[in-house]
C-alpha cells in the first residue's frame, strides 16, 4: 500500500526551489476508494469504486484506478478509468481513461474527452473536444487532437 500513497506524492509534486532557510511544506494527499488492493508479487495496486484523489490543485475521481510499476518497483504508469473526472484551476476535464505517465510527467485522456472551463470573472463557460487530450504538467501545456471548440461569441464593439 506504500507505493500508493508514494504515487499520490508524486502526482502532486511540483519542482520549486527554496531558500536554504525556508522549512520544507509537506504536501498531504487524501485518497479514498470502496476497495484498495496490492499485489505484493507483481508489486501493482489497485483501488475500486468511487475513487478519489485531492492533492489541494487538482482532484481525480474515477471508479478504477490501477498503479503500475517498472521492474526497479519504482511507478511509472497510473491508468484511471471508467468516468474519469479530473478538477483544476476552475476547468473540469472528463474521459473514459486517463493515463499518467510518471516519467514523463504526461496524463493523457482519451474515450470522448472533454475539457469544460469557466471563466472565474464573467463565469461563461467554454468547451473543448477531442480525440485525445495531453497535459504536459511540468510546463502547464495542454494539446488536444481532432479539436473541436465552443465558446461565448463576443460582439464587436
Amino acid at each position: 500500500m506504500s507505493s500508493i500513497f508514494l504515487l499520490f506524492f508524486l502526482l502532486s509534486a511540483e519542482s520549486t526551489l527554496l531558500e536554504k532557510e525556508a522549512p520544507k511544506v509537506e504536501k498531504r494527499i487524501k485518497i479514498t476508494a470502496k476497495v484498495a488492493i496490492h499485489y505484493t508479487e507483481t508489486n501493482k495496486s489497485i483501488l475500486k469504486e468511487k475513487v478519489k484523489v485531492v492533492d489541494g490543485e487538482m482532484t481525480i475521481n474515477c471508479e478504477l484506478m490501477t498503479i503500475k510499476n517498472n521492474e526497479k518497483k519504482e511507478m511509472n504508469l497510473v491508468i484511471a478509468e471508467k468516468d474519469v473526472v479530473i478538477v483544476k484551476d476552475g476547468s473540469i476535464a472528463t474521459g473514459d481513461r486517463a493515463e499518467y505517465f510518471i516519467p514523463e510527467k504526461k496524463i493523457v485522456l482519451t474515450g470522448n474527452p472533454k475539457i469544460i472551463s469557466i471563466n472565474k470573472k464573467t463565469g461563461e463557460k467554454s468547451t473543448s473536444i477531442g480525440s485525445k487530450i495531453i497535459f504536459y504538467r511540468d510546463k502547464k501545456i495542454m494539446e488536444i487532437h481532432e479539436f473541436v471548440g465552443d465558446t461565448p461569441a463576443k460582439e464587436p464593439k
